[in-house]
């Protein structure tokens, strides 16, 4: 992230990645699956660049949205937030100054954790939400199992959302771990949350994969519900697996670390040949459909991308 932070800092810089690479998303790959047109199903997940101190050309690199943070809500998390090499955001304050650099069509989620018994946290993110009104489309909670025997989740969680909305902020998610259990959700949805974060654990031999979560989450919520696959994706393949298992968007967070900056254009571009394909074995197909829609019109031997 240093040297796109410098680019960043240049007059002009952030346009150089639109010189040197065509980057945006085909206009048919734009969706709007709460109410804010994305230009693509792909987005940046948080820790990636925490603080935003790039995302004037993150969001030149074929997003539909892009998330910033985790930022730790509650003083007493005495844990990692997020597995290496993604970091946690350490200067909320300053966000909003540099969300104003973003593109235009570029939508931010924030993401926030707290321990689910830590009624102070939601101080924390009033303030939070305070110094950003304006800059942030969905926010994404993470709630700590805390040592509390019985903590009061739906009353947490009613709370949290009345200060999203407050904020002008309708879209607010929940992060799932794949080694977590769906019960912990109900409270969530029970207060009116638009869907899960499908995420990765902290310690990798406690992870059991993204998939089976997803797929257990499409069964277990409502139709509605949005399921986001968080964690996993490190290539076309990959992304276009997490659709297939009933994911309605993907953010790529190690995995563009790991793939490199090309990893959303190639993503974008796979999702589009698939969704042509998708058209010709559907003659019938009046609209282009979403991306997880298309997918269920193709035999399994070609939602197999090779990149």
């Amino acid at each position: 992230m240093g040297g796109l932070h410098l680019v960043e800092a240049l007059p002009g810089g952030a346009l150089l990645v639109d010189f040197l690479g065509d980057m945006k998303p085909d206009p048919s790959l734009s969706i709007a699956p709460y109410g804010k047109a994305l230009a693509s199903p792909i987005g940046l997940g948080g820790g990636v660049d925490p603080d935003a101190l790039a995302i004037g050309a993150l969001g030149r690199f074929g997003f539909g949205f892009v998330e910033v943070g985790p930022y730790a809500m509650s003083a007493d998390i005495k844990r990692d937030i997020v597995p290496a090499p993604l970091t946690a955001g350490l200067h909320p304050t300053r966000l909003s100054a540099r969300l104003r650099s973003r593109p235009s069509p570029l939508s931010v989620w924030l993401r926030l954790v707290m321990l689910e018994d830590d009624r102070r946290a939601i101080l924390n993110i009033e303030r939070l939400l305070d110094s950003v009104t304006g800059e942030i489309d969905v926010v994404v909670l993470s709630m700590l199992a805390a040592e509390s025997r019985a903590p009061d989740r739906h009353g947490v969680s009613r709370a949290v959302l009345n200060v999203c909305r407050e904020h002008g902020i309708s879209t607010v998610l929940v992060d799932l771990s794949t080694a977590g259990s769906l019960s912990r959700m109900q409270p969530a949805f029970d207060a009116g949350v638009a869907g899960v974060v499908v995420r990765g654990t902290i310690k990798p031999e406690e992870d059991r994969g993204s998939r089976p979560t997803m797929e257990a989450l499409r069964r277990a919520i409502p139709p509605a519900a949005l399921i986001v696959a968080g964690w996993g994706s490190r290539s076309p393949r990959d992304i276009v697996d997490a659709f297939s298992a009933g994911a309605d968007l993907v953010a790529v967070d190690r995995g563009f670390i790991e793939a490199g900056p090309g990893l959303a254009k190639r993503g974008n571009e796979t999702l589009l040949t698939l969704r042509a394909g998708a058209a010709s074995s559907a003659p019938v197909l009046t609209a282009a459909p979403g991306i997880r829609a298309a997918l269920r019109y193709l035999p399994p031997d070609r939602l197999s991308p090779s990149t």
